[in-house]
Parts: structure tokens; C-alpha cells; sequence
């Protein structure tokens, strides 16, 4: 009976162990499939603060290009209006020193007694004065406006040209980082 014994201790043993491989076996597995659960999860959770985290920057940098583009706008509107209020100002002086020569010229004449070849002599002279006023008036602010028009339009297109330059920089940059969701990748779940 000592190998019946043997025979029904080994096949026990076999059992046993046979038994602890498969409970080792599927320990392993739950073990595997809780890992690749968490590994898809912590790779869904970096993916998703990643491309919050782009978007959130690309948005920033966005808003920054049209503050500063909003800003030398204002700016260049600010300088455009003052350029006008110094040419009016600078107009209308002109044609008050022209009025001051006219009366001068009128004190000086209304005194002579060299007659009336002198009076004909100074009413063209002034109308050449008020003539010159008013081409002084009309000359200079139309000038400044167009020039400073054209300068604010230029500056403008400048700081247009340099903004859409980063802007793409930013965007081709979110591209790279945040995937789009047709090339989203799927974790493998092999085992």
C-alpha cells in the first residue's frame, strides 16, 4: 500500500500545485487587465490636460494678439487725431498771421498819400494773402490726412503680417502637441 499511498500523495501534490499555477495564472491576469485599465486611464487623463492645457494657450496667445493689435490700433487713431488738431492748428495760425499782414498792409496804405495806384496795389496784395490763407488751410490738413492714413494703414498691415505670423506658429505648434480626434490612439489591449 506504501505506493498507492505515494501514487495518491503525488497526484495530490500535482493537484495542489497544478491548482496554485492556475490561481497564480489568474491572479496574474486580473493583475495584467488592472494595469492596462489604469495605464489607459492615466494615458486618457495626460492626453486630455495636455490638449486642455494647448487650447488654454493657443486661447491666450490669441487673446493677446488682438489686445495688441486692438491697442496699436487705438494708438495709431490717437496720433491721427492729434496730427489733424496740429495741422488745423497750424492752419488756422498761418491764416491769422495772414490777416495780421493784411491789416498792416491796410494801416500802412490807408496812411499814404500816394493815391489810388497804391490802394489798387494793396487790395491785390491782399487778396493774394487770403488767397495764400486759404490754400494753406485747404492744403495742409487734406495732406496730413492722407499721409497719415496711409502711415496708420501700413503700421497696421505690419503689425497684421507679424500677428498671423504667430498665430500659425502657435496653431502648427497645438497641432503638433494635442492630437486631432481622427489620430487619436487607442491603447493596444494585449495582454
Amino acid at each position: 500500500m506504501a505506493a498507492d499511498e505515494i501514487k495518491d500523495t503525488t497526484v495530490k501534490a500535482v493537484e495542489g500545485v497544478v491548482g496554485a499555477a492556475q490561481e497564480a495564472a489568474a491572479t496574474t491576469q486580473e493583475a495584467v487587465v488592472e494595469a492596462v485599465q489604469s495605464t489607459r486611464k492615466a494615458a486618457t487623463k495626460a492626453a486630455s490636460t495636455s490638449k486642455k492645457a494647448a487650447t488654454k494657450a493657443a486661447a491666450d496667445t490669441e487673446k493677446a494678439v488682438k489686445q495688441a493689435v486692438s491697442s496699436s490700433k487705438k494708438a495709431a487713431e490717437k496720433a491721427a487725431v492729434k496730427t489733424k488738431k496740429a495741422a488745423t492748428k497750424a492752419a488756422a495760425t498761418s491764416k491769422k498771421a495772414a490777416g495780421e499782414v493784411v491789416g498792416s498792409v491796410e494801416a500802412a496804405v490807408g496812411k499814404s498819400p500816394v493815391g489810388e495806384a497804391l490802394d489798387e496795389f494793396m487790395d491785390h496784395q491782399k487778396k493774394a494773402l487770403e488767397e495764400a490763407g486759404k490754400a494753406l488751410e485747404s492744403l495742409i490738413p487734406e495732406g496730413v490726412r492722407t499721409h497719415g492714413k496711409s502711415a496708420v494703414e501700413e503700421m497696421l498691415s505690419g503689425y497684421r503680417s507679424l500677428f498671423n505670423s504667430i498665430v500659425d506658429e502657435v496653431e502648427a505648434t497645438v497641432k503638433k502637441v494635442v492630437p486631432t480626434s481622427d489620430k487619436k490612439a487607442e491603447p493596444d489591449d494585449k495582454a
